[in-house]
C-alpha cells in the first residue's frame, strides 16, 4: 500500500524548481472559498514576497523579510519515498543496460554504433538490488522512508547511502531509513534543511552502525551539531562543510568521543581560541580547517619549547586558504605532540619567500613533520632545511642573546617564541663557522644560475629551464625535481654537463654539497636519473 505523505509545518517541498519549507497550512480568510493554502519560506530569499504577513495578518515567521509566499497545494511537489527513488533510478539503469549496443546520432550520416562490453554483467548486478552496497539518491526528491521494512527487503546490503539535496524534513524520517539498513556505515544528508529534534537521544538506536556522517550546507551551528550528535555516539568521521559555525563549545565526556576525522571547512571560525575548544577530543586524528578565516595560531599557557596536552591524537592538520601571516604561528604547531602531516598552502605567510624556501622553513620549525602539502618530507630534505635554517637566522640568534657556546646562550623570549627549535638544532649540528654565515648572507640575486633540467632516460618529460641559487644543495634540487615532475621515486641521481665541455658529465654525488661546489654555472645542463 502506498504511503500517503501528510504536509505539515516543517515539511519540505519543491515548486517550480525551488526548494521551500512549509510554515503554514490552512485557509486565507480574505480569499473567497475554503481552499487550503501552503505558506512557505523559500531557500532562495529572492523568490518570496513577504515575511509571512499577508493583508495585515501574521500567518507564519520567516528568517528573511522577503522569503515568504503562499502557494496552492497543487503547485507543490511533495517528493516520493526512498524506495520509489531507488526503484526509479536503479531499475531504470537496468533497463538502459538491457541491450548490448548503443546508437549515437551524428550530425551527418548514419548513427554511430557502440558495443557495450560487459553491459549484461553490469545489468545483472544492478538488477540484484539486494546486493547493492552503495546507493546514491542525490536530487531524487526523497521525502521519507515509506512503509516499514520495505528498504530492508530491497537493499539490505547497503553500506553507503547518499540522500543529499532531497526533501527530507525531519530527523525521525532519516532514522526510519537508517534503521532498515543493518550494514549502513556512511550516510550523506547534506543540503537538507532538517531542524534539530527535541529529543535526539531517542533516535540513537536507528544509527547504531553509522561511522561516517556528511552534513554539508545544513545551516547548522556547532551547538546544534552537538545536540544532534546524541543520535550518533559511535561516529568516527563528521563532515560539516559550509554550515554556520562560528563559535565552538567543548564537547562533554559523552559526546563525539569516537571522532577521528572532523571537517569544518568553509565555516567562519575566525579565532584559533575556538579551535582549541576541540582539543579534548581524545581520538581526533584529522582536523580540516580550510577557508575558515583563521589569522593566528596560539596554544596559551604552553612555553615555546614544550608540548600541549590539547589534541593528543592529532596527526594531520589542514589549514589551507586562511589568513595566517606570521612564522611564529607556524612554530606554535610544533607544540602538537603527534603532528605528522600539514597542509598550509594559500596562506599569506607562504608567499613571503620562494615556495622552496617557505617549505624549508616549515620543515625546520616542525620536528615531527613527515608530509607537507601532500608531499613527503625525506630525511635528506629535513637535514638540508634545518642546516639552511641555522644559517639564515644565526646572526639573529647571536644578536638576541644566543652564543656559539650553548652554556653561555641566553636567548630572548621573543626569539625563542619565533624559533623554538633553534637551540635544539644547534645542539644537533653544532655552532656555525663564520664563513658559512657569510656565504648564507651573500646576495641571492647574484648567486642565481640558469640551468636546463632534463631526464635523458625518460624522454616523456620535456626539458625545463630553471633559475637556481648556486648555494642550493643537491638534495634540495632532487626534492625540487620530484615536485616538478610529480614523481615519487626514492632513488635519484644527478649529473651536470657543462656548457663548456658538452662531452663530459660530472656526477653530483653528495646531497649536502651546494651546486657551487661542483662549479655548476649558467647554461649548464642538470641530468636527472631514476
Amino acid at each position: 500500500m502506498k504511503e500517503v505523505f501528510t504536509v505539515r509545518p516543517g515539511s519540505r517541498v519543491l515548486c517550480d524548481g525551488e526548494f521551500a519549507t512549509v510554515r503554514y497550512v490552512g485557509e486565507l480568510p480574505h480569499i473567497l472559498g475554503n481552499d487550503i493554502w501552503y505558506g512557505v519560506e523559500w531557500d532562495n530569499v529572492c523568490r518570496g514576497r513577504h515575511n509571512g504577513t499577508h493583508h495585515g495578518v501574521k500567518y507564519f515567521d520567516t528568517s528573511h523579510p522577503t522569503s515568504g509566499s503562499f502557494i496552492r497545494p497543487q503547485k507543490a511537489d511533495l517528493g516520493r519515498t526512498c524506495l520509489e527513488a531507488i526503484v526509479e533510478r536503479y531499475r531504470k539503469e537496468e533497463n538502459l543496460l538491457d541491450v548490448d549496443v548503443m546508437r549515437l546520432p551524428q550530425k551527418a550520416g548514419r548513427d554511430r554504433v557502440i558495443e557495450l562490453v560487459g553491459a549484461e554483467k553490469v545489468g545483472q548486478k544492478q538488477s540484484h538490488l539486494d546486493k547493492l552496497e552503495e546507493v546514491v539518491l542525490r536530487d531524487m526528491r526523497v521525502n521519507g522512508a515509506g512503509q516499514p521494512g520495505e528498504l530492508q527487503t530491497l537493499i539490505p546490503s547497503v553500506t553507503v547511502l547518499d540522500l543529499s539535496r532531497n526533501l527530507l524534513s525531519f530527523w525521525s524520517e532519516v532514522a526510519r531509513i537508517a534503521e532498515q539498513l543493518p550494514c549502513l556505515k556512511e550516510l550523506n544528508v547534506s543540503e537538507n534543511l532538517i531542524p534539530v529534534p527535541e529529543h535526539s537521544e531517542d533516535l540513537q538506536p536507528s544509527f547504531r552502525t553509522l561511522k561516517t556522517l556528511v552534513l554539508n550546507k545544513m545551516s547548522y551551528s556547532w551547538e546544534q551539531v552537538l545536540t544532534c550528535s546524541k543520535m550518533w555516539p559511535q561516529i568516527e568521521r563528521l563532515e560539516l562543510w559550509k554550515n554556520e559555525i562560528s563559535l565552538l563549545f567543548t564537547p562533554d565526556s559523552s559526546t563525539l568521543q569516537s571522532l577521528k576525522y572532523l571537517s569544518l571547512e568553509d565555516n567562519p571560525l575566525y579565532s584559533w581560541q575556538e579551535v582549541c575548544k576541540l582539543g579534548n577530543l581524545p581520538r581526533l586524528e584529522v582536523l580540516c580547517l580550510g577557508n575558515t578565516t583563521l589569522s593566528n595560531i596560539q596554544f596559551p599557557g604552553v612555553k615555546p619549547n614544550q608540548k600541549t596536552d590539547l589534541f593528543p591524537a592529532l596527526h594531520c592538520l589542514m589549514i589551507t586558504h586562511n589568513r595566517i601571516t606570521q612564522w611564529k604561528d607556524i612554530a606554535e604547531l610544533n607544540k602538537l605532540v603527534h603532528l605528522r602531516e600539514l597542509r598550509i598552502s594559500h596562506n599569506p605567510v607562504m608567499t613571503e619567500f620562494t615556495p622552496e624556501t617557505c617549505r624549508q622553513l616549515v620543515i625546520a620549525k616542525l620536528d615531527c613533520l613527515q608530509r607537507l602539502n601532500r608531499e613527503e618530507v625525506t630525511r635528506q630534505e629535513r637535514r638540508g632545511a634545518e642546516l639552511d635554517y641555522l644559517k639564515r637566522y644565526w646572526q639573529s640568534w647571536l644578536q638576541n642573546g644566543g652564543h656559539s657556546d650553548l652554556q653561555k646562550a641566553k636567548p630572548t623570549f621573543d626569539f625563542i617564541a619565533e624559533h623554538p627549535r633553534f637551540t635544539k638544532l644547534t645542539e644537533i649540528y653544532g655552532p656555525l663557522e663564520e664563513s658559512e654565515v657569510r656565504q648564507q648572507h651573500s646576495c641571492l640575486r647574484n648567486s642565481l644560475i640558469t640551468v636546463e633540467i632534463c631526464t635523458p632516460n625518460d624522454p616523456s618529460f620535456s626539458p625545463v629551464i630553471k633559475k637556481l641559487p648556486s648555494t642550493m644543495t643537491v638534495g634540495k634540487v632532487k626534492a625540487l625535481v620530484k615536485r616538478m615532475y610529480n614523481v615519487g621515486v626514492h632513488e635519484m641521481s644527478l649529473g651536470c654537463v657543462s656548457s663548456q665541455a658538452a662531452n663530459m658529465e660530472i656526477e653530483l654525488d653528495n646531497d649536502l654539497r651546494q651546486l657551487s661546489f661542483y662549479s655548476v654555472g649558467n647554461g649548464d645542463r642538470l641530468c636527472v636519473y631514476w
